[in-house]
């Protein structure tokens, strides 16, 4: 694991403000957002979040930030998202970020890095590599579910919309492009885990995504 880069950086956050697995299994955070703590919009750790009730899910809020930084390998922009419900539990946490940048192995070690930390072995999808297209690996741990999207759901998403099917995730961070180029989008389903994502090009340069979340109380 490269400690100088900001992938590595948000590793070491991350796990450094986790605490330790209880006796009822991992513990699943987000860069110190634990899954299934309250989220209180006044706290320091919230307090730059902008919320609004959310569309997909009745009942629940969407909050969302941004933020802009650099590492010694470029600028990249980081997304973090969580959706709550009306008693502030956290359901999910998010973090997106773009670019992301990977050294040779840097992507393994990271896997093996939250295995660790969880104590268990995650399933490993690895997305069939084709010329022109960014390598995809994803991880998942705990009892998530994830479950490729059917062609009808495919076709909403190309014309901009949603299929109303739940919290999907893809390889690129970009829904349309990976409908247009073929990759994989797939909807989150299962109870509660982390799942993993990270695409890159030859250069090493892509995108990272990680979430924890409790899908079993995500029903659209």
């Amino acid at each position: 694991m490269l400690c100088g880069s900001i992938l590595g950086g948000a590793r070491v956050a991350s796990a450094q403000r986790e605490r330790l697995p209880s006796a009822q299994g991992p513990i699943y955070a987000v860069e110190g957002i634990v899954l299934g703590s309250r989220m209180r919009p006044r706290g320091s750790s919230f307090r730059d979040y902008k919320c609004s009730p959310s569309e997909q899910f009745d009942g629940l809020t969407w909050c969302q930030r941004t933020s802009h930084d650099r590492e010694r390998r470029g600028p990249f922009t980081a997304t973090y998202s969580i959706l709550r419900d009306a008693g502030g539990t956290i359901l999910y946490v998010n973090r997106y970020q773009e670019p992301a940048f990977f050294a040779p192995n840097e992507a393994s070690d990271d896997i093996q890095s939250y295995s660790r930390r969880f104590g268990t072995t995650p399933e490993l999808i690895e997305v069939p590599h084709r010329g022109g297209e960014p390598h995809c690996q994803l991880a998942i741990w705990g009892t998530l579910v994830l479950k490729v999207l059917d062609s009808a759901s495919l076709k909403i998403v190309a014309d901009g919309k949603s299929p109303k099917k739940g919290l999907l995730i893809d390889c690129v961070g970009d829904f349309s492009r990976s409908v247009n180029d073929g990759l994989p989008i797939y909807r989150i389903s299962g109870g509660a885990g982390f799942v993993w994502v990270a695409s890159y090009d030859e250069r090493g340069r892509g995108t990272l995504r990680f979430a924890a979340v409790d899908a079993s109380r995500l029903a659209p």
